[in-house]
C-alpha cells in the first residue's frame, strides 16, 4: 500500500455506555451493521470505501464538547432531526450558512455529530 502520510484513517471510534444501544443508535443513522471486533467490548461496522466505524464501551461519562465529530448529509434535516429524536438523541444548536442547513445533534451518551443538507 502506498501511503503519502505515515498512515491511514483505519477507524473512527465513538465512546459509548452501552454496546447494543450504542449499535442500534448509530446503525439506524449510518445504515451501517455493527458486528464483533478484535479488540475486547467494540463493536465494529466495516466500512469498503473509507474508515470503518467503531464502538467502544466505556464506564466514565462525556464530558465537555467533542474535539472531534461526524458530519452526517441528509436529504431532510427536520426528518433526520425527528428519527434521532425517537431513537433517544438530541439538538444541540442549529446553524444555516450559505452553503445549506446544519444541525448538531447529541447520541444518548452525549457524542456530538452533525447533520449537513447542502442548499437547504
Amino acid at each position: 500500500m502506498n501511503l503519502d502520510g505515515i498512515g491511514f484513517v483505519e477507524a473512527i471510534v465513538l465512546d459509548v455506555s452501552d454496546l447494543a444501544k450504542g449499535a442500534a443508535f448509530w446503525g439506524a443513522v449510518t445504515g451501517k451493521e455493527f458486528g464483533p471486533s478484535f479488540e475486547p467490548n467494540f463493536l465494529r461496522a466495516r466500512s469498503e470505501s473509507g474508515p470503518d466505524l467503531v464502538l467502544q464501551e466505556v464506564a466514565n461519562v462525556k464530558i465537555g464538547k467533542n474535539r472531534m465529530h461526524l458530519d452526517i448529509q441528509v436529504t431532510d434535516i427536520e426528518i433526520a432531526l425527528e428519527s434521532v429524536s425517537a431513537m433517544g438523541g438530541s439538538l444541540v444548536a442549529r446553524a444555516d450558512n450559505e452553503f445549506g442547513g446544519l444541525v448538531v445533534c447529541s447520541d444518548p451518551d452525549g457524542n456530538e455529530f452533525c447533520f449537513t443538507c447542502p442548499n437547504s
